[in-house]
């Protein structure tokens, strides 16, 4: 873990943003291989992009996600502002403490801790040797046994955290740094009597606390090597969105030369709210659109909802994926795989992308808007190909991709520009090709861009093959249906025991630059345009004034006119 990478540095703004960062941090810390022998081929992933290394005051190596957070005020349940890897601790003993005046001791009650978080803190005590001060059978940690008719299969523990999961801590994995936590001071989260849901609350907030924030982003930036650029969760829908564009804004003056990979992610659901509070979403995604969007370098909307800022039907449907809307816990979920596969070309061990040889060739003429579609899992079956999946339907493979991408209900319109990455597929001959099938199709890369090729006419597209699979263990939830196997195929002739995980899956995930792009800004334009700003007075009180509103309106129109044909751009 010493080699010298380009260094990323993540923030994730807002809850919802946290949610599906979470997802993101698990899924990797999950395909972690601490003992070389455990490898199966060449190490693919190199982790030291996201995450990095450092001390603890025990003197014990950490391993922690290059990361900021921004939420509210009791957003984080039972975890601490700053964690706890950095604690003095001492295994199976009191810490002391260099006071004499009275203290009282407060013992966190477990049962605040779902079943998960718990058995981790056990898992941490025996690593810490705290094994004699354990009450737990090992076994019941990390393994049970499944009844599958005459004998029992032995997988890692099963977990139900449907109805236990409130806030996004409720299912971290991996630890964090103590300079990770941004927590906005003035807002509480769930305070319905005082929110934190206007795009210039979120603004109003970093000229505040803009001295704390630089110094997390500066401890994070300076202690890297090679720092590439940033990615960047927001939640546009509320004023998280308005905190992340004055940081982008300032971030432009500070590493002018650096990229930045913005997702403005949403939910399936929103909390029953009246109507104009939906209108304050409406109004937060255009206002956010606005100041996101011309300073990132790649802008990707994401949600399973066909809407950014409400509940609207089609939610995006896998046939594989059986998940509640109403779930951030499930929805998030999904968000986060597309992400952890959209950006394995950055994170190679071999041969990686630079941010910027990523970005630069899909975003010619200020196209930064991008579609993204996703097959996960990817259906091969048990004992096919991945060429007979791909070859299915007529060669169309935009019929087995959905929409993650808000306003877009399908891959449809031919692309600009695109890049796909497959992972979790090992080569065409150990996926059951033979020479006459295959074509002259020598890998797996070869089989999509021709599949592509035959379904569109695109200017420029790359594909990337990684053979390590999606990690979806716990505290991944249960969304996939049972003729999906432990790892990952499509079985038709044995269905998975229900109270059996899905251990990992192969997913095929496409970012697009399209017609699309118009689509979508254009439809959010005509919405917001029905918008009355008298009756938005907390916009008014915040500082909106109707000639901003207006300029906003004809920022997004501008932006969505670089979407006409690329024939008339050469």
């Amino acid at each position: 873990m010493s080699r010298i990478s380009r260094e990323i540095v993540t923030l994730q703004f807002g809850h919802y943003a946290s949610f599906v960062g979470t997802h993101w941090w698990n899924i990797q810390n999950s395909a972690f291989i601490y003992n070389p022998s455990d490898l199966t081929g060449p190490k693919e992933i190199n982790n030291d992009v996201l995450f990095r290394e450092g001390e603890n005051l025990m003197h014990e190596v950490t391993y922690t996600p290059r990361l900021i957070i921004f939420d509210l005020k009791r957003s984080l349940n039972t975890l601490k502002e700053t964690g706890t890897l950095y604690e003095l601790q001492t295994p199976g003993k009191d810490v002391s403490y260099p006071w004499e005046g009275k203290m009282e001791k407060f013992d966190l009650d477990s049962k605040s801790r779902n079943e998960f978080l718990q058995d981790l803190d056990f898992e941490e005590a025996l690593e810490r040797g705290g094994a004699l001060h354990a009450e737990k059978d090992t076994d019941e940690v990390e393994m049970e046994g499944i009844e599958t008719g005459d004998f029992k299969v032995f997988e890692p523990k099963f977990y139900n955290l449907d109805d236990s999961v409130v806030v996004w801590s409720d299912f971290l994995k991996p630890h964090l740094h103590p300079k990770t936590m941004a927590i906005v001071k003035n807002f509480q989260h769930g305070n319905d009597l005082e929110t934190f849901d206007i795009f210039g609350y979120g603004a109003d907030v970093y000229k505040e606390q803009r001295d704390e924030i630089e110094d997390h982003l500066r401890f994070f930036a300076e202690e890297c090597d090679n720092l590439e650029g940033f990615i960047l969760l927001v939640d546009s829908y509320n004023a998280f969105g308005g905190l992340a564009s004055s940081f982008l804004l300032d971030a432009l003056d500070d590493y002018r030369k650096k990229s930045s990979m913005v997702y403005s992610v949403s939910p399936g659901t929103f909390p029953a709210t009246p109507v104009n509070r939906e209108h304050y979403q409406l109004l937060n995604v255009a206002m956010s659109y606005d100041g996101l969007l011309p300073s990132s370098s790649i802008f990707i909307p994401m949600s399973v909802s066909s809407s950014p800022w409400k509940a609207s039907e089609p939610f995006c449907q896998c046939p594989y994926l059986q998940y509640r809307i109403d779930l951030p816990y499930h929805t998030s979920a999904l968000l986060a795989a597309n992400i952890d596969t959209v950006t394995l070309p950055l994170r190679l061990e071999d041969g990686p992308m630079s941010m910027h040889d990523l970005i630069s060739p899909l975003t010619p003429f200020e196209r930064k808007l991008m579609s993204t579609y996703t097959s996960f899992p990817l259906p091969i079956d048990e004992y096919g190909s991945l060429l007979d999946t791909l070859s299915r339907d007529d060669a169309d493979i935009s019929r087995r991709l959905r929409s993650l991408t808000p306003y877009v209900s399908e891959c449809s319109l031919a692309p600009f520009s695109q890049y796909s990455v497959c992972r979790g597929v090992d080569s065409p001959r150990r996926q059951g090709f033979s020479e006459s099938a295959a074509d002259g199709i020598a890998s797996v890369d070869d089989a999509i861009l021709r599949l592509f090729e035959k379904t569109f006419k695109t200017h420029y597209q790359f594909s990337t093959t990684v053979r390590q699979p999606c990690k979806v263990v716990a505290p991944y939830p249960n969304i996939f249906s049972t003729s999906v196997t432990s790892s990952g195929q499509i079985s038709s002739a044995r269905l998975r025991n229900p109270c059996q995980g899905v251990q990992s899956v192969p997913a095929l995930t496409v970012v697009q630059s399209s017609g699309h792009g118009k689509v979508h800004l254009d439809t959010l334009c005509t919405e917001v345009e029905r918008l009355k700003l008298h009756r938005l007075p907390a916009f008014l009180n915040a500082g909106l004034e109707s000639d901003q509103f207006d300029e906003i309106l004809e920022s997004l129109r501008s932006q969505a006119g670089v979407y006409k044909d690329s024939a008339d751009m050469d």
